[in-house]
């Protein structure tokens, strides 16, 4: 997963410098709803699949590396961590 300061960083260099490529913005790795869940502390509620829905989706950053010289720079689980850490750090200075 990418975050979403490297994307609008991607966003503003696509701009200018890449016309005519489609980018996938991601690390190439898949994570399972259960494995996110448990990043943020939470059990997930399962709902039957809807049709057309993807089972499995992979993103890689090959193009956009070799186009823009953009390759992503943080772990799904480290970009959680630090939301986490940032909304509770918001929480306890709003009190």
């Amino acid at each position: 997963m990418v975050n979403n300061e490297e994307i609008l960083l991607t966003l503003m260099i696509m701009e200018t410098e890449s016309w005519g490529f489609e980018f996938e913005l991601g690390r190439g790795k898949n994570h399972s709803v259960n494995e996110v869940a448990d990043m943020f502390g939470i059990t997930p509620i399962y709902k039957d699949a809807k049709p057309g829905e993807a089972r499995d989706t992979l993103n890689t950053s090959s193009t956009a590396g070799y186009v823009l010289g953009w390759n992503p720079t943080r772990e799904l689980k480290d970009y959680i961590k630090n939301y986490i850490n940032e909304k509770k750090h918001h929480i306890h200075s709003s009190n």
